[in-house]
Formats: C-alpha cells, sequence, structure tokens
C-alpha cells in the first residue's frame, strides 16, 4: 500500500479484483505498468494527484485525491481500459463484479456466488468468514471497512440462511 500512502483517507478509490492470483511476473508487469499510468494520468491536460497498488496478487488499486483534482470520465475510462487491456493480454478478467474474494489463512481466495453458497453449505466457509466489499470507495475504507464478514455481505440474503 506503500504508493497510496501519500494519499488522504479521503482519496477515492476503485479496486479491481482478478479472477485469479496474478502470477510473479504478471504482478510485476502491472505494476509497472499502473505506476507509469499513476505519472501520467490527467484531467483536461492537469495531472491527478493519484496513487496506485497491487495487494495480495489479486486486487489492483486506483487512487486520486478529488479535492485536489477531480478525475473526468473520460480519464476515469483510461484506468479501466488499461486493466481490460492488461487482462486480456493474461487471461484475467478484472471486471467479473459477482466473484468474491476471501482470506483464508494468509491467502485470497475467490468464486463464484454459487461456489461461496455451497462451500457455507458445506461449512468450508462459516458465515463469519471475511470476504473483501470491493464496494468501499475511500482510501480510509481499506483498513476499517474493505474486511467484511460474510455474513453482512451485500450478497448475504441470497446465500447465507
Amino acid at each position: 500500500m506503500n504508493r497510496l500512502m501519500h494519499l488522504p483517507g479521503h482519496a477515492r478509490i476503485w479496486i479491481f479484483q482478478a479472477n485469479r492470483e496474478l502470477l510473479p511476473e504478471e504482478e510485476k508487469a502491472l505494476s509497472e505498468e499502473l505506476l507509469a499510468f499513476q505519472h501520467s494520468w490527467k484531467t483536461h491536460g492537469s495531472p491527478l494527484n493519484a496513487g496506485v497498488a497491487i495487494l495480495f496478487s489479486t486486487f489492483a488499486i486506483v487512487a486520486v485525491d478529488e479535492n485536489v483534482q477531480a478525475p473526468s470520465g473520460c480519464s476515469i475510462d483510461k484506468a479501466f481500459r488499461l486493466l481490460e487491456d492488461f487482462g486480456q493480454r493474461n487471461n484475467l478478467n478484472f471486471f467479473d463484479r459477482l466473484r468474491i474474494a476471501w482470506q483464508q489463512g494468509d491467502q485470497v481466495v475467490s468464486g463464484t456466488k454459487d461456489e461461496v453458497k455451497a462451500m457455507l453449505a458445506s461449512r468450508e466457509l462459516s458465515s463469519d468468514t471475511l470476504y473483501f466489499d470491493n464496494r468501499i470507495q475511500l482510501l480510509s475504507q481499506l483498513e476499517s471497512d474493505w474486511l467484511q464478514p460474510m455474513h453482512s455481505g451485500w450478497f448475504s440474503g441470497g446465500i447465507i440462511a
């Protein structure tokens, strides 16, 4: 998270979850692309106070201090396009919003809603298992609200009895 530490807690973030753990060479390549993007990211010619990070070899984080300069829709699209292009080149999907990631020991594991439902039914997971709520929007929430118990998740009504 060191590339995000220079930003205030109110910085806006976007979390892109890969459908699988990045291989070390993929993580290195994506990190380099994101860093180059961070240094060149502008809106209407004005540089943005931005930060990027890859966490748990699964999540690409893009952040910007909107109080300094808010990004335009076109500039936000550039971040999405970078991850879409990288994903296509490396057989990764950063845009499956229905894929759920959770902590299993010191690893991040992910699955579909149906897979999570089956794992809960077989007690491989519990309703207290911590999952990553990628809907958070502020940098400060990465430490306080990103990990949530499954029973409080957006998907819990459909899979947790």
